[in-house]
């Protein structure tokens, strides 16, 4: 049942509030964010198959700096 509950990542938790707001307005609602270290900035949000991804992940700034090293 908790993996069909909608459910939003944030980066950091005082982007919690924001997060919230803006995953509604794309039709996710949930009730809480949890905070996933692998975002940099921003949030991601996932109801059932859907998946809606405004971050920036760690992964990308590893594999860039390994590209210009």
């Amino acid at each position: 049942r908790y993996a069909l509950r909608p459910r939003v990542e944030v980066a950091h938790q005082r982007e919690e509030a924001s997060s919230l707001s803006a995953a509604a307005l794309e039709g996710i609602v949930a009730r809480h964010a949890t905070v996933n270290s692998s975002l940099i900035r921003g949030w991601r949000a996932q109801k059932g198959d859907v998946l809606i991804d405004r971050s920036a992940k760690s992964a990308l700034i590893h594999i860039y700096q390994n590209v210009i090293a």
